[in-house]
């Protein structure tokens, strides 16, 4: 008997996504990114602003008055060691001449991208966006954006967990924090799908400081999340504050077109099946480059037929300060993914990638 077709994941209110293939144009000029969705219909716009920094334009998403602010992630795109952060989101309003909005007209990201050691620099980027509103009282999708560097629950609406129950953020020391994501965890079963996390640096993140994913806790309940965050170019630990989104058996936007992985980072590289998952099945693997191709590894999923389309977004996985991000993908190759130490410098480094379609 033939295996059941898999149960569709139910997309969240809104999410968009676009990879930005430029890395420099004129400042003010915008125009619509390849590789680009959006959920409502309406267009993504990429505007550079300065050196390093970026505007994406989500016309339509988050437009009702009281929506959730949603979550996004960005990551630096291509063969340089740039690396880029959230800088902030916000949503474009329409008013009635009163000063208060009668209507929100799409979702803005504001992004920037730096050199190693922290400065402005410009860089081609793939970047997501994604909100939900009711929980359904299932686990396997839940973001926040922390908004206070301390301990502390995120504002109303910067947060988001399907299970129905709340998010906490503790700052455990100077640029470690522990997430807790209750209703999320994998139960008993020891075989369960453990799940896939996605971090981004936000807001504080001005100056350049990075955030990686330091472990991920997800076979019990609550799923606790370890985040460290990083200074640029010292590498040494630095508070900052940071989107987070945790996802099993879906997309980082929770479309049911999906892939994720968790890599080891070594020579001797096998994936995981409780980290992995691709709704087209398996196998997935990743190769690990060597000598001249240090720091460099492939994903290759089932899903990469499809690789000609849809959004890619990767997060380190330790506590050294080390960055990844996704240098191509394609039908051919895979995922490309490129990783570096604190300064720059190619270096293997274990990593979480994720595609959404």
């Amino acid at each position: 008997m033939p295996a059941p077709a898999p149960v569709p994941v139910p997309v969240p209110h809104d999410y968009g996504y676009v990879h930005a293939d430029r890395a420099s144009w004129p400042e003010g000029w915008d125009y619509t990114p390849r590789r680009s969705v959006n959920s409502s219909g309406g267009e993504n716009e990429a505007v550079r602003v300065g050196t390093g920094e970026y505007w994406v334009f989500m016309e339509g998403l988050g437009t009702a008055l009281d929506s959730n602010r949603g979550v996004a992630h960005v990551t630096a795109h291509g063969a340089s060691n740039a690396y880029c952060t959230i800088r902030y989101t916000s949503r474009s309003w329409a008013g009635d001449g009163t000063g208060e909005p009668t209507a929100w007209t799409g979702v803005w990201l504001s992004l920037r991208c730096y050199k190693p050691d922290g400065a402005p620099t410009d860089a081609e980027f793939t970047a997501s966006w994604a909100n939900a509103e009711v929980a359904d009282g299932r686990s396997g999708f839940a973001y926040l954006t922390t908004s206070q560097l301390n301990s502390h629950v995120p504002y109303e609406g910067y947060w988001y967990n399907s299970s129905g129950y709340g998010v906490k953020v503790s700052r455990v020391a100077t640029g470690r924090y522990e997430v807790q994501l209750p209703g999320q965890g994998g139960g008993f079963d020891p075989g369960a799908q453990l799940g896939h996390v996605q971090v981004t640096a936000a807001h504080a993140a001005v100056d350049g400081r990075r955030c990686m994913v330091g472990s991920i806790r997800s076979a019990f309940d609550p799923v606790v999340v370890e985040v460290n965050c990083h200074a640029p170019d010292s590498g040494s630990p630095a508070d900052s504050l940071f989107a987070l989104t945790y996802v099993r058996k879906a997309s980082l936007v929770r479309t049911d077109l999906a892939a994720y992985t968790r890599a080891q980072g070594r020579d001797d590289e096998h994936t995981d099946p409780q980290w992995t998952w691709d709704a087209l099945g398996e196998p997935t693997s990743v190769t690990t480059g060597t000598g001249s191709d240090e720091g460099r590894y492939w994903v290759k999923t089932p899903m990469m037929e499809r690789f000609d389309k849809g959004n890619v977004q990767v997060t380190a996985l330790g506590s050294d300060a080390r960055f990844c991000k996704v240098a191509k993908w394609s039908p051919d190759t895979g995922i490309e993914v490129r990783c570096f130490d604190h300064k720059g410098n190619p270096a293997q480094t274990p990593f979480l990638a994720s595609y959404a379609e």
